[in-house]
């Protein structure tokens, strides 16, 4: 489940390693879980070593990933609100999962901000978490963007960027 040495990620890669995590964990494609209690319990069964750590406070970054060690380490507000179901903490803590499983490197996001590798896995991150949390086949089911978010624990711009690529993504396949 890694993606490739350069930055780039294809948006196949990237669906496909979200659906591939899901059955790895026992996720149906209809289930809506608790993401901390999912990277707490059952991630460290997927990735050898890996920990979902909790720090007191990040001056840089509410949020961030390593991959030596496998970590993400969240502030508390953020783990307490994921753990709460908060719809913007669950993408978060999905984008740094996303770092874990696609990218080579870890990056420092302050440092790179304005490069285009970053804005490139940035992107391709923000990707996987929409992937992972919504999964196609839950997407499809939707008309409302509303109510997928509601099913999904997501806000409502993160159900409307996932309707939309999966109906396009159909669409593309359907010629």
């Amino acid at each position: 489940m890694s993606g490739k040495t350069d930055s780039s990620v294809t948006n196949d890669a990237i669906e496909s390693t979200a659906q591939h995590l899901r059955e790895s964990l026992g996720l149906s494609d209809q289930s809506v879980f608790n993401i901390v209690e999912l990277l707490e319990n059952d991630m460290p069964k997927a990735i050898k070593g890996f920990r979902l750590q909790v720090v007191a406070t990040c001056e840089a970054q509410e949020i961030y990933s390593t991959k030596v060690p496998p970590r993400i380490f969240a502030t508390e507000h953020v783990y307490d609100l994921a753990r709460r179901g908060d719809a913007r903490s669950r993408v978060m803590i999905a984008h740094e999962l996303a770092h874990l499983l696609l990218h080579e490197q870890s990056f420092n996001f302050r440092t790179l901000s304005q490069s285009s590798a970053a804005n490139s896995t940035e992107s391709e991150a923000l990707k996987f978490a929409l992937a992972f949390l919504i999964p196609s086949s839950v997407a499809r089911g939707f008309n409302d963007p509303n109510l997928l978010s509601l099913y999904c624990k997501v806000d409502r711009k993160a159900a409307e960027t996932r309707m939309r690529y999966v109906r396009e993504n159909m669409e593309a396949r359907d010629f």
